[in-house]
């Protein structure tokens, strides 16, 4: 396998990942608290997808509230367990367990949108 710039790739990778559009929270829920996080962020300008801004507008509006209405209420399935195999310091190869929420945490992401980009 190689990557989009023709380098050998040193192991196959995939993993799981959500979106489910009002889930400002990431808690693969779109309920009251996500409801709440938009309330508080209503007509703020410079905000993100865990603010409430949904469109990736910049700002938290009737859009956003229009989104999140057409989810409200829809959950996704509780993450799934990965193996992913990671290269070791003498070359041989070792399991990690890895959890599709240790990988999109909140915190550890900036910018929703960027990473779904990159992927693209």
């Amino acid at each position: 396998m190689q990557d989009n710039a023709g380098n050998a790739m040193s192991a196959d990778y995939s993993f799981n990942f959500f979106a489910l559009a009002g889930d400002a929270n990431h808690d693969r829920h779109v309920d009251l608290t996500d409801f709440t996080l938009l309330a508080a962020n209503f007509n703020g300008q410079n905000k993100t997808f865990s603010q409430a801004d949904f469109n990736y507008d910049g700002k938290v509006d009737l859009t956003d509230f229009t989104i999140l209405a057409a989810s409200f209420n829809r959950s996704l399935a509780a993450p799934t367990t990965t193996t992913a195999a990671t290269p070791s310091p003498a070359g041989a190869t070792s399991s990690a367990m890895v959890t599709t929420s240790d990988l999109f945490a909140s915190t550890r992401i900036a910018s929703d949108r960027r990473i779904i980009d990159e992927l693209q």
